[in-house]
């Protein structure tokens, strides 16, 4: 199969489609075997929204193939590895999300999500995500150096996601989580235990994207949470 890869590119944007619930588009394909699993490495990744126009693109995504899929008898990807993407999220007055575009749906099918909780690594290096708040009418949120890892095995899920906060606000963003679940759509049967961290943090330099207890001109320290749930 692999040497004829490039030739499957369109039943592979066929498959993406239907496992992610939205119109794919790839670049470029080439594969590799270097070890246990399979390797594709994908150029010019496109997710495009409901009216068939590109709301993501990924320059280069590297993907091994999980032999899960021979069990399940669909795509399960070993390792899903994004490098470098640019990622926009915006919530509008009226309170909707969106993220690349794309709004974020409330309702029983979890789609691209639950796609993600189904493979075995996702990990991204090297990102840069921007946040529009303009229910708050608030500048964007700039968060560089962006690296999350998450792993999967059946109903558990560990996440770990550090990042760069804007100049003067913090030093470093932490975040991890241990959870056991496994629809987004019944939240109300996860549980799990969350922990975030942020370093020389600023709190009246976050005052326009969150509302503070207490009104605050100055002062910094570190700030660590942790919740069971």
């Amino acid at each position: 199969v692999l040497p004829e890869i490039a030739a499957q590119r369109g039943t592979l944007e066929q498959k993406l489609s239907e496992a992610i619930g939205l119109q794919v588009r790839i670049g470029g394909i080439s594969a590799s075997w270097p070890g246990l699993h399979p390797r594709l490495a994908i150029e010019e990744l496109q997710l495009h929204d409901r009216e068939g126009r590109p709301a993501l693109t990924f320059d280069r995504v590297t993907a091994e193939i999980g032999w899960s899929s021979l069990l399940h008898l669909e795509l399960r990807l070993h390792l899903l590895e994004i490098l470098a993407p640019q990622l926009d999220m915006r919530r509008d007055t009226a309170g909707t999300l969106f993220i690349a575009g794309l709004p974020v749906q409330e309702g029983p099918d979890g789609g691209f999500a639950d796609w993600l909780l189904e493979q075995r690594r996702i990990v991204v290096r090297d990102a840069r995500v921007v946040w529009h708040d303009e229910q708050r009418a608030a500048p964007p949120l700039e968060l560089r150096q962006l690296n999350f890892e998450l792993r999967n095995f059946g109903r558990h899920h560990g996440f770990g996601l550090t990042a760069e906060p804007p100049a003067g606000s913090a030093a470093r963003l932490d975040l991890r989580g241990n959870l056991t679940g496994r629809n987004l759509a019944d939240l109300a049967a996860w549980q799990g235990e969350l922990f975030a961290q942020l370093e020389q943090i600023d709190l009246s330099a976050w005052a326009p994207w969150i509302d503070l207890p207490l009104e605050m001109t100055s002062g910094k320290g570190d700030l660590r949470l942790w919740l069971n749930f």
